[in-house]
């Protein structure tokens, strides 16, 4: 009986050698190709990232840059961090600290979130790295010009990014830290676009009692003489100086939900003050939510030991309940 069709052995054509051969070159033309086309990835400004997630996330992310104009025609550098997925995602964009903050300053928060699937826009601050414009600081006497300048950034960064189909337009919102809980609620204000905020170590004092405070303090973390706090409070009531922009009057204006997270141990804003102001919203109705951390300065570390605090727990219940995802 002759052997099946399919259980005959084929005939290999050529030498060994010359089999070997051609098995190489297509090695080395796959190779090549998936040399080229990752090669080309930053060039065309996208990176793909996959780490595995923490605490059950379920996302990769991938990087794009992104070039936007702010409200008065300045070129700004931003970094758009997305979750590997089809989305829509929600989408958080920063307002800065002081300071002459970068791109690279937000890669770990950027990370979190995207794993946790929420996109996260970041940019140079004008005047700062590949961001066009000029920098300043902000006081007492430009604060109300110079922060709604930086809101409008804030605002610009939200509409470059949610142009994309992958980008929930229905969730999108303000990951404000220090001076950006003064700008966050001025973005709030000027966009409909913008429909929540997040805020860390964020006052609710006005930038001339801020600047007044710290100055006290001397932003010492961890200082802890007896009474003291209620020392400040007393010092910063008798505050008669210039006090610039207040965010209270605009902040009363908001109805979007904010979460607010502060260290109790604050040295540079005035954590008594700014919490009485956000009870006093809160109130009134507003949807405020306070995570007061004991023991946690500024820059969200516990001033004895140094240790840091995570208040990306927080955050992310905080955002499921308000926004359902």
């Amino acid at each position: 009986m002759s052997q099946p069709q399919m259980d005959r052995p084929r005939k290999r054509r050529g030498t060994p050698f010359s089999r070997e051969l051609l098995r190489l070159a297509k090695l080395g033309a796959v190779i090549a190709t998936v040399v080229i086309v990752v090669g080309s990835l930053p060039v065309l400004g996208v990176w793909w990232f996959y780490e595995e997630p923490e605490d059950g996330g379920q996302f990769g992310f991938r990087d794009e840059e992104v070039m936007f104009r702010g409200a008065d025609g300045t070129s700004l550098f931003g970094r758009l961090r997305l979750p590997i997925g089809d989305g829509p995602f929600p989408l958080l964009v920063v307002a800065h600290g002081s300071g002459r903050a970068r791109v690279d300053g937000y890669a770990g928060i950027s990370e979190t979130f995207a794993l946790n699937g929420f996109a996260f826009m970041s940019y140079d601050k004008r005047g700062v790295g590949a961001s066009e414009g000029v920098y300043s600081g902000v006081g007492p006497e430009n604060s109300v010009a110079q922060l709604s300048l930086l809101a409008a950034d804030v605002v610009a960064a939200a509409q470059a990014a949610a142009r994309r189909d992958d980008i929930d337009t229905n969730h999108v919102g303000v990951y404000g830290v220090s001076q950006g809980g003064w700008i966050a609620p001025i973005a709030l204000s000027q966009s409909d676009l913008l429909n929540f905020m997040v805020i860390v170590s964020g006052p609710t004092v006005s930038v001339g009692e801020e600047i007044f405070y710290s100055n006290l303090t001397g932003e010492a973390e961890g200082a802890s003489a007896q009474g003291e706090p209620r020392q400040l409070s007393a010092r910063l009531a008798q505050f008669e100086g210039p006090h610039g922009f207040d965010p209270m009057r605009t902040l009363e204006r908001l109805d979007s939900p904010s979460l607010w997270v502060l260290g109790a141990a604050d040295r540079s804003i005035p954590i008594p003050e700014t919490v009485r102001r956000l009870e006093a919203l809160a109130r009134r109705g507003h949807a405020v939510e306070i995570e007061l951390v004991r023991e946690v300065g500024h820059g969200m570390r516990n001033v004895f030991t140094g240790a840091p605090h995570d208040p990306f727990p927080r955050i992310f219940r905080w955002l499921v309940e308000n926004l359902g995802r």
